[in-house]
């Protein structure tokens, strides 16, 4: 496939860390999805009604090709 990997971890406990490639920057496109997902989430735990409030945003925040967030535009997400 041709991609390349980094890996960092920490031990929360110890503070101890193993890394692999960690002085290197690679993009994330998507795959960050699963960690803001999960940090809303966790952050909604303290914030009653957080999920239940929508997200507002202008034109100008929008790139090129983004049907849905253009979609919901006036009313947010």
């Amino acid at each position: 496939f041709g991609g390349s990997i980094g890996v960092y971890a920490m031990d929360t406990g110890s503070g101890a860390t193993v890394s692999y490639r960690a002085e290197e920057r690679f993009p994330l496109c998507s795959s960050f999805k699963g960690f803001l997902a999960a940090a809303v989430l966790a952050r909604s735990q303290q914030q009653a009604g957080l999920l239940d409030t929508p997200i507002r945003y202008g034109k100008n925040a929008l790139v090129p090709w983004s049907p849905i967030s253009e979609k919901y535009l006036t009313t947010g997400m």
